[in-house]
């Protein structure tokens, strides 16, 4: 459910931006928001989401310290953004 809420909370975020670049009504949109966010997990800070990294990378033994093995495991932590996670894991692992 997280991840649809998200999915539907960024897609009525940009509508959104869209129907102000045009001039039009956004109030219902944004009472839709408000009720979504609700539902949608916050999002952990960069800063915490390289703290997750790192606990990850640590648990793993040094062979398996790849972004094949540390990106599921991402997965379960709620709040994490996927895009930041994976850019920290490739920084981390050069």
């Amino acid at each position: 459910m997280n991840s649809a809420a998200k999915k539907l909370y960024d897609q009525t975020l940009a509508t959104i931006a869209e129907y102000k670049k045009g001039g039009a009504d956004t109030a219902q949109l944004e009472e839709e928001l408000k009720v979504l966010e609700g539902f949608v997990p916050e999002t952990l800070s960069p800063e915490k989401t390289e703290e997750e990294v790192k606990k990850i990378i640590e648990s793993l033994p040094e062979s398996d310290r790849v972004l094949k093995n540390i990106m599921p495991k991402l997965k379960t932590i709620e709040g994490v953004d996927m895009k930041i996670a994976k850019a920290i894991v490739e920084k981390l692992l050069a």
